[in-house]
């Protein structure tokens, strides 16, 4: 390992560091050049005392810290269509290209259905990079954002992603059909929407 002095903020000649015992480093001097440390490091220190007769030896490197900074937010949120109904709408996402330095622990997805930009928690701490938002009110458009947690903190909001609470109409009951004249009259009644508005039918015969 290679160490070197940062006399900007850890000048141990000053006496208020030489009293403290302390200094504290700007987490961007590690980042930048000459330390160039990428997130996740483990950073290391030495330490020489020094009084009227000289120097000490060179302390044997100590540790503890490592840099960490928040993780990219969740990336390419699509809707798992197999598992959707007019009440629930399933997700499901990837990580971000980064993770800042320490792993993902968990999710946390919030959600309004206002179209506004504040949001209310759905779920925290969630393990899996899917879920299934239920007991939602049909017809009504739903907008989520997922964040990721590392050891550090969580992410940013992810990119919203909007659905309808909605899926395909009930099935009709069956039709009537009766003679008019030299006409065939069928007739039926509309089934639930299912969150959807009608917009056509199909009659066979």
């Amino acid at each position: 390992m290679t160490f070197s002095q940062h006399l900007t903020d850890c000048d141990g000649s000053k006496p208020a560091i030489v009293s403290a015992l302390n200094c504290s480093i700007p987490i961007t001097i590690l980042r930048a050049a000459n330390y160039s440390l990428p997130w996740g490091s483990s950073v290391f220190a030495q330490v020489v005392a020094t009084n009227i007769y000289g120097d000490s030896a060179t302390s044997n490197p100590g540790n503890g810290a490592i840099i960490l900074t928040i993780p990219d937010a969740p990336t390419s949120i699509v809707e798992i269509m197999a598992l959707k109904s007019g009440k629930t709408i399933s997700l499901s996402w990837a990580d971000g290209s980064k993770d800042g330095g320490s792993p993902v622990i968990d999710y946390r997805i919030s959600y309004n259905s206002n179209g506004t930009t504040t949001y209310d928690i759905l779920v925290s701490s969630l393990k899996v990079k899917s879920y299934t938002a239920s007991a939602l009110t049909e017809g009504k458009n739903y907008t989520f954002v997922i964040q990721s947690r590392n050891e550090y903190d969580l992410s940013q909001y992810s990119t919203p992603f909007t659905s309808l609470a909605g899926w395909r109409p009930y099935q009709p009951v069956a039709p009537s059909t009766s003679v008019i004249g030299n006409q065939l009259l069928v007739q039926w009644s509309a089934p639930f929407e299912n969150g959807s508005p009608l917009i056509s039918y199909s009659i066979l015969i």
